[in-house]
């Protein structure tokens, strides 16, 4: 018999009818309704740029398989060369799921992801969200500390490792309980046996990239468990607004444990459209990105991974930056879209690089600063004919919130407009249950459907930065009546 609610009426076999009673709305923490708030940012929007767009609710996954069901034969992953189909990936996205599905990953583990921008990323990444399990983007150059902290956070089951990450791993036995299996892979795995042989001879004095783990420590080998499985696994049930796709971790100040940053599948899909509508002119099947933003960032995956699949574009994989090679790669296999880091940019158009190389492909470069000199922008925009444009990445809102207009007026001393469905508002950086005075500078506040669920195991951080659906973040900015914005710094 169930249990009898105890603030209930007793049960008298007469139905008792009550007249509806009004429930009060629940206070608000946040100072601001999203729907009320003055949105200027609209004015200075494009032509072709929606205010708002109904994004698919569906897992991260589909925008593989309608790439692959699409554009079988297009180029999906261009590394150094060596390319794989979009028909291609899926099938070793599938294989590579099977695999670890044997190994006993299931719906909401944790697989850690330790590995630069290579095939085997594109396919871990992937594969694990088949399975309704969970990434952890790694670095895969941060310290025995570092790695130890990420894996001991997030309670990886199985970690994905380049082959010289191994030699952090091992000394961590003992220290990582939840790890059940390495799975290792070299960087030049899926080159041709000269291709692979002419990257070892390249890289031979960077341990970063080249060095092999010892066959006696038994490590299971990603090409193998590749060719090993069938390509049988199947989508696992999401519900995209609720289960986490990515677990990234956040850079602090503040003193207190490691955080990550838990991001659903919602999450990352609906930023990957806001990017794809930032840009209008993208055409399915017919773009080439050159992925040299790591993927262990948020916006090497929004701009990498998740742009990349939803436009079924060829990713060019870049593994370690350097930006001879780069100039290089962009020489030989003609990018249309570079997001960058202000690092990157600024690399890139040091002394005479830019002159001595065809980067005339590039339409379009999102960098995710507003620290740029006009000198180094207007360089690259003469370089390449195409426009570079400064926007802002925040970890915890997967992580493109703003950006000034591709094809519109770009200002740039600022982080640029709100994304479409994008809501920002500024508040007291005293009070910031009030908002700030018109004018003034002020906290900045986030709403929109690409803002995290929260910090993983850390309710009382998450309840300190989400407000009534906003993300309270730590930068300060201003704005002015165009609605474009500018960062000027951050909270003590």
């Amino acid at each position: 018999m169930p249990e009898q609610d105890p603030g209930a009426a007793p049960f008298t076999g007469v139905p008792v009818i009550r007249e509806p009673v009004a429930s009060p709305a629940p206070p608000r923490s946040f100072p601001a309704d999203p729907a009320e708030v003055d949105k200027p940012w609209l004015g200075s929007y494009p032509p072709l740029v929606p205010e708002s767009y109904p994004y698919p609710d569906v897992p991260l996954t589909r925008l593989l398989d309608d790439a692959a069901k699409d554009f079988p034969d297009s180029v999906a992953l261009d590394f150094l060369g060596r390319t794989l189909t979009y028909r291609r990936l899926l099938d070793h996205v599938d294989r590579f799921a099977t695999a670890l599905h044997t190994l006993g990953v299931v719906r909401g583990q944790r697989v850690g992801i330790a590995l630069p921008n290579c095939p085997q990323h594109v396919i871990a990444f992937f594969a694990v969200l088949r399975l309704g399990a969970v990434v952890v983007e790694i670095d895969p150059w941060v310290d025995e500390r570092g790695l130890a902290e990420r894996i001991n956070a997030t309670g990886c089951r199985i970690l994905v490792v380049l082959d010289p990450v191994y030699a952090t791993v091992e000394r961590l036995k003992g220290k990582v309980a939840s790890v059940g299996h390495v799975v290792g892979t070299a960087a030049a795995d899926y080159l041709t046996p000269f291709g692979a042989a002419m990257f070892n001879w390249r890289h031979r004095k960077d341990r970063r990239l080249v060095r092999k783990i010892p066959a006696t420590e038994g490590v299971l080998r990603f090409t193998d468990l590749v060719r090993q499985h069938p390509p049988t696994a199947v989508q696992d049930h999401v519900t995209p607004a609720e289960d986490l796709a990515l677990l990234a971790f956040v850079g602090t100040t503040e003193p207190g444990p490691l955080r990550a940053v838990m991001l659903t599948h919602r999450n990352l899909l609906a930023n990957a459209f806001q990017v794809r509508l930032w840009v209008p002119d993208v055409q399915a099947g017919r773009e080439t990105i050159l992925c040299a933003v790591p993927f262990w960032d948020t916006f090497g995956v929004t701009t990498g991974l998740g742009l990349g699949a939803l436009s079924a574009a060829a990713m060019s994989l870049v593994p370690s930056f350097e930006p001879d090679e780069v100039l290089v790669l962009i020489d030989k296999r003609k990018p249309t879209l570079f997001p960058a880091t202000a690092e990157m940019i600024e690399q890139l158009s040091r002394g005479s690089h830019l002159r001595k190389h065809d980067l005339t492909s590039i339409r379009a470069s999102v960098c995710n600063t507003s620290s740029l000199s006009d000198d180094v922008i207007n360089g690259f925009e003469e370089a390449t004919g195409g426009r570079l444009r400064q926007a802002l990445a925040v970890v915890e809102a997967s992580a493109v919130t703003h950006a000034n207009p591709i094809y519109g007026k770009a200002k740039t001393d600022r982080v640029g407009l709100p994304l479409s469905d994008t809501v920002c508002a500024l508040v007291d950086l005293e009070d910031p249950s009030s908002l700030a005075t018109p004018g003034v500078q002020g906290r900045l506040a986030i709403h929109g459907p690409q803002v995290m669920k929260g910090y993983w195991n850390h309710p009382d951080h998450t309840a300190a930065v989400l407000r009534d659906g906003w993300l309270l973040t730590a930068l300060v900015a201003a704005t002015d009546d165009d609605g474009f914005y500018c960062v000027t710094g951050s909270v003590s």
